[in-house]
């Protein structure tokens, strides 16, 4: 509106985006291999020529968490955020954090594989279960979406014989 930039409110808006997103990295959450909460800004859209001032910007940004509670902490600020700078904010996707907390299920799976559990920072179907003794458990190494993905022959045989042992157990 006369000459206010939105592609300049925008960059105002990442700033303060940047900064609060620099104090949630101080939180951690030694279960993920990530310990904290990532950030990434991921497509900007404004603008219609280069000799008009643009009046509506799109942003697109994505949290991955690491917990609810932080959850909660992020779509307060960003609301807060919108409304100080006279934006709309629209929530495409609220995925909130799993970390299984059944000590039986975790202490079974570390005597199977010899080592601690560790949590992921990727969503999996499990995010989307409304329950929190959810494990997922499949072979590797983690290579999801790189070039040339693959998973190694002993670790697709070791997988099975978890699998294995997971059955005899709960079906016991």
């Amino acid at each position: 509106i006369n000459g206010d930039n939105a592609i300049l409110k925008c960059g105002k808006y990442i700033n303060k985006l940047e900064k609060y997103f620099n104090s949630l990295k101080l939180e951690k959450n030694t279960i993920f291999d990530i310990p904290f909460t990532t950030m990434n800004i991921a497509k900007i859209n404004g603008g219609s020529a280069i000799n008009i001032v643009p009046d509506k910007v799109e942003l697109f940004y994505d949290f991955r968490t690491i917990s609810p509670k932080q959850n909660d902490k992020i779509l307060k600020f960003i609301t807060n955020l919108s409304r100080k700078y006279n934006c709309k904010s629209e929530i495409l996707n609220n995925v909130l954090p799993k970390v299984n907390v059944n000590k039986k299920n975790i202490s079974f799976i570390k005597n199977i594989i010899g080592e601690d559990p560790k949590g992921m920072n990727y969503v999996t179907e499990g995010n989307f279960l409304n329950k929190n003794n959810i494990m997922i458990l499949g072979p590797g190494p983690v290579t999801a979406h790189q070039k040339n993905e693959y998973i190694s022959i002993i670790s697709y045989e070791n997988t099975i014989e978890i699998y294995k042992k997971l059955i005899e157990f709960y079906c016991n």
